[in-house]
């Protein structure tokens, strides 16, 4: 019986597996560690694929990517299920029409979720100049107890690499110009988003993270606790490289990840693409808040492959140098100041009332 100093030292197990089928791979790698996984305790499961726009297919999760995660998750757990996303630029619901997500969730009995239009708790982070801003986060994200993030691995138009970690933080950011269901007349909120930038009610979240680098990287590993994945999944079947996250060139890599450390699983995919941690300002954040393991000798990668068959330097984003640019003398100052979630006054008067936020995305 392994006992609670085992558990401590105990390596962070990341699968990885590398083959000419896309479903084949992704089987192989989360069959090697889902079941690390206490499936009988959850009764929220949330699956969080990458659908930043609804076309350009390399760069968002392949339908059969999620398919193949739905069936395994039901072989093994029969609760409330969701599949969740927050579009960056266009509305979520029409990506998930795009690619057939009503088809799979009939079948798998899984609920769909606009994350820009879900009910939410609200968070104060850092904003230009340093001063504070409100930003508002799904609570369908936050109040799930198991979040399984689902993503490509790409280059990064802002923080130099995405994987399975940043692809659920900015998720659950709201997006109020393109929600489903708006709170105001979108006409009034450009205005307003003119007049007072995003952020603070106003326009979109996703964007009022984009700042500085050093501003942007502090805030996304401040929110990554709140929104912290369970198992990460990424497929590196056709992965990307240059410009991204949209407009990048696409990669044949034919390799899958996945594992129930996050941070141990997109070291992993960066390391292989070229990149090391120190260069990453949010990942190496999230080492600071001990948030998951990282050091080569607290990692074991298990599968059909190895790393020098499937190492490859990635081509980075053209603003590169720009995007180094996120050490500040103040940083664990701002880095280890609390974070808690606060609920805006819609969602408490609904609570009094009997209402939730899981009622009204079901």
């Amino acid at each position: 019986m392994q006992t609670e100093h085992d558990a401590v030292k105990a390596k962070a197990r990341v699968a990885m597996v590398r083959g000419e089928d896309r479903v084949a791979n992704l089987r192989g790698a989360l069959e090697a560690v889902i079941d690390e996984l206490p499936w009988t305790t959850y009764r929220r499961v949330l699956v969080k694929p990458n659908l930043v726009v609804s076309h350009a297919q390399h760069a968002i999760t392949h339908r059969n990517t999620l398919e193949t995660i739905l069936a395994l998750l039901r072989q093994r757990y029969q609760g409330m299920l969701t599949v969740a996303e927050g579009c960056a630029i266009e509305p979520t619901l029409r990506a998930f029409e795009a690619h057939r997500y009503p088809e799979l969730a009939q079948r798998y009995a899984c609920n769909l979720v606009d994350l820009n239009s879900d009910d939410t708790a609200t968070v104060e982070l850092i904003g230009r100049g340093k001063h504070p801003i409100q930003v508002e986060i799904s609570r369908t994200l936050l109040q799930s107890d198991c979040r399984i993030s689902v993503t490509v691995p790409k280059t990064h138009d802002a923080v130099m690499f995405t994987g399975s970690i940043k692809n659920i933080i900015m998720a659950g950011l709201v997006n109020r110009r393109v929600a489903d269901t708006p709170r105001r007349a979108r006409l009034l909120d450009r205005i307003g988003r003119a007049a007072f930038g995003h952020g603070n009610g106003w326009g979109s979240d996703k964007a009022a993270m984009h700042q500085h680098p050093s501003i942007m990287n502090l805030n996304l590993a401040r929110v990554a606790p709140l929104v912290w994945p369970h198992l990460s999944v990424i497929d590196g079947y056709v992965a990307m490289e240059g410009n991204g996250p949209i407009w990048g060139t696409p990669v044949e890599w034919q390799v899958a990840f996945a594992g129930v450390d996050p941070l141990a699983v997109d070291v992993t995919a960066l390391e292989l693409m070229g990149f090391r941690l120190d260069e990453i300002g949010y990942l190496h954040h999230c080492t600071k808040l001990g948030l998951g393991k990282f050091l080569p000798d607290e990692i074991t990668v298990v599968g059909n492959t190895s790393r020098t068959q499937v190492e490859r330097n990635f081509v980075r984003h053209p603003r590169e140098t720009m995007q180094r640019n996120w050490k500040t003398a103040d940083i664990d100052d701002w880095l280890l100041r609390p974070l808690r979630p606060t609920a805006p006054p819609s969602t408490m008067d609904q609570a009094k009332e009997g209402g939730t936020a899981d009622d009204r995305c079901r």
